[in-house]
């Protein structure tokens, strides 16, 4: 993913809070599999809604090949 799409601010959080484990530490940009890989791993038992929500939201986002 290039570093400069919409999506990467809300990736960076999710690293940063520990929902997603960073699939490639001090490496940019993120390929989408590996990116995809630690959504779908997502620990979000404890997450507030707002953060499911948006894994949920970056999966589809993913997903969808013009995205």
């Amino acid at each position: 993913m290039p570093v400069e799409h919409w999506t990467m601010p809300y990736v960076e959080h999710l690293i940063a809070l520990g929902t997603i484990r960073d699939p490639t530490p001090l490496t940019r940009p993120l390929r989408r599999a590996d990116l995809v890989a630690a959504l779908r791993a997502a620990d979000t038992v404890r997450a507030s809604v707002a953060i499911r929500r948006t894994v949920r939201r970056l999966l589809a986002e993913f997903r969808d090949p013009a995205g």
